[in-house]
């Protein structure tokens, strides 16, 4: 098992995918913005004596549309983190953990179908605030494939968080909630998304 490689949910690709549309869109008007000012500066000054000025001022906006290409491109904070059915006390270490399950989804999922259990992504990451319909599921289900995982070697921060996952469903399955995995981008949120998702942590 290659747990060097990034392994993210097939579903974090094609969501991805489609976060990237805007923003390659939004590049294009800055591109066609820094273009259109560009062709000011030149119309503006004779390039014989404002040629450093143009040359600063094309940097600038160079510089401008690479970093936005950059963040645009560059993988964002993603992790897996278990949802509930009902307000219940918070697990914060597991809300706030989940980044090694989801650079390691693959091979986990991988895993687990070698040792002849549901994979985790099974248990989730649909998102109402996709427009997606979320799928509860017993928390026992889910530990049975958590508890085998954690008797193979893996790193020790998918083991940790294995672990953090763990103890959030054993008290999820000793007051009787349900639960579903989401894929969360970033590593914060606010409220108006839980509503629309109508799911506690």
């Amino acid at each position: 098992m290659n747990w060097d490689a990034q392994g993210y949910p097939a579903y974090y690709y094609r969501h991805r995918w489609d976060n990237l549309v805007p923003v390659l869109i939004w590049l294009c008007i800055c591109l066609v913005f820094a273009v259109t000012s560009t062709q000011v500066v030149f119309t503006d000054y004779r390039w014989g004596q404002h040629v450093h000025l143009t040359a600063l001022f094309g940097l600038i906006v160079a510089q401008l549309l690479l970093v936005g290409a950059v963040s645009s491109f560059r993988s964002p904070a993603v992790r897996i983190i278990p949802v509930f059915d009902r307000p219940r006390p918070g697990d914060s270490p597991a809300y706030l953990s989940g980044h090694a399950l989801a650079r390691r989804s693959q091979q986990l999922d991988a895993l687990a179908e070698e040792l002849g259990l549901a994979p985790l992504s099974t248990f989730g990451f649909g998102d109402p605030f996709q427009g997606e319909t979320l799928a509860w599921h017993r928390p026992w289900e889910c530990l049975d494939t958590i508890c085998a995982l954690l008797q193979h070697p893996v790193p020790a921060d998918v083991k940790a968080d294995l672990e953090r996952l763990a103890r959030a469903l054993s008290h999820a399955r000793e007051e009787g909630c349900d639960f579903a995995l989401l894929l969360e981008y970033g590593d914060v949120t606010c409220h108006a998304i839980w509503q629309a998702r109508q799911a506690y942590i």
